[in-house]
């Protein structure tokens, strides 16, 4: 998660677009959620839609991708963060395009949303460019 109330801080930086701040958003978070390093040829981040949850009061939700170069193996969840984390699982892209309304009827609403506005977005001709990178 991140506050929105930051980019009107940095939104007089030249050139910063709001899908740029969302995007280094996301890398930050990722990255204080993990204590891994990643160079900007590891990985990538794509915004795949945006949103409001209503059971949460309307909150701005930013739906994203971020594809890395990087074996799971080696990408650990900080001790912080543990606590949010414990028994979630890595599961392989593949794997999640394929889920089908019953499986996404298993799980929480976010995660369906999110898998849903994946499998979306990957079948669109937007997602030639993380395809690219996925395939490096």
């Amino acid at each position: 998660s991140f506050d929105l109330a930051r980019y009107q801080k940095l939104a007089a930086r030249p050139g910063l677009t709001f899908q740029d701040f969302c995007r280094r958003e996301i890398e930050r978070e990722l990255f204080e959620e993990t204590s891994c390093v990643f160079s900007p040829t590891e990985l990538k981040t794509v915004l795949i839609g945006f949103g409001r949850y209503l059971y949460r009061g309307g909150k701005p939700e930013v739906f994203a991708v971020t594809a890395l170069r990087r074996p799971v193996v080696e990408i650990r969840v900080s001790r912080q963060e543990k606590l949010w984390t414990e028994g979630h699982e890595a599961l392989p892209l593949t794997q999640l395009l394929a889920w089908d309304e019953a499986r996404l009827a298993q799980v929480s609403a976010p995660l369906a949303a999110n898998v849903t506005l994946l499998q979306r977005f990957m079948a669109s001709d937007q997602s030639a460019g993380l395809k690219a990178f996925l395939a490096d």
